[in-house]
């Protein structure tokens, strides 16, 4: 089973390489955040076999263009109530302001949250990106990414930690995956790397040996 993330969760700027695939697990199925809290759903935890990220990415010297991860597990996930897959849709059109839909805890400190929770942000193709973007945002604002601007203090946001977790659109009852979430500036602001962007789904494509079939 493979699971699409950001490629800076894996990435050491400080040396300009990828961090051994052996110091991570994933765990699926989890409603609470500590590794080993009691679930009343079944749980899948796995060692990590590989980790791909593209060939060009550089992390903060490139500004994170290419910041997209696959990660292999080492064992078999089998799909049950609270893991399933998730669909690629090269051909999706979203329109601006459309919801995206992520979930997450936020990071390790006291401040993360004890259950899972998702927040609903508008979706903003890159060119109304370029246009909206804070200054400190629009250096990342790159061809292979969107972004989501929060306007009220009032809304929901993603927290610290959150990054590299997906971003997904529903159609018919279908779950998509648009993006994964590459950087935060602030509370409000936040870029998306998109998966359909059309090197992404060939590099998804390559490391998948897929032969021309869509990513699900």
């Amino acid at each position: 089973m493979t699971s699409p993330r950001s490629a800076h969760c894996f990435y050491d700027n400080n040396l300009n390489k990828l961090l051994p695939a052996e110091r991570y697990a994933v765990a699926l199925g989890k409603i609470r955040s500590g590794w080993d809290a009691k679930e009343t759903g079944r749980v899948h935890k796995s060692k990590v076999s590989a980790v791909y990220i593209p060939d060009a990415y550089r992390g903060t010297v490139s500004n994170y263009v290419g910041d997209i991860a696959v990660v292999e597990l080492q064992d078999p996930v089998p799909p049950g109530p609270n893991v399933a897959t998730v669909c690629v849709d090269p051909g999706l059109t979203l329109v601006q302001d459309e919801q995206l839909r992520v979930a997450g805890w936020g990071d390790d400190s006291p401040s993360a949250l004890d259950l899972l929770e998702y927040v609903n942000m508008p979706y903003l193709p890159t060119k109304t990106c370029y246009r909206r973007a804070s200054d400190q945002l629009i250096k990342y604002v790159t061809a292979d990414k969107f972004c989501s601007i929060i306007e009220s203090e009032a809304d929901q946001h993603l927290a610290r930690g959150d990054s590299g977790g997906g971003a997904v659109v529903e159609r018919d009852g279908i779950w998509y995956l648009q993006g994964v979430v590459s950087l935060r500036q602030g509370t409000n602001d936040y870029t998306f790397t998109n998966v359909t962007f059309s090197d992404h789904l060939q590099w998804m494509r390559d490391v998948l040996k897929l032969d021309g079939a869509e990513p699900k």
